[in-house]
């Protein structure tokens, strides 16, 4: 296995890690509703199809 390969399989275990951790906490419902409300407006804004 090239060392490339190795890092980016480190990489994907560090962020699967990561949330496994974060599954655990409370979800932050106002901050996921703003996210996705500037998400959606850019979208819009920029003529993109809206996936929900």
């Amino acid at each position: 296995m090239s060392r490339a390969v190795e890092e980016s399989n480190r990489a994907m275990l560090r962020a699967r890690d990561a949330m496994d951790r974060a599954y655990a906490e409370p979800l932050d419902i106002p901050a996921y509703v703003v996210a996705n409300l500037v998400a959606i407006k850019d979208e819009t804004r920029n003529g993109g199809l809206l996936t929900m």
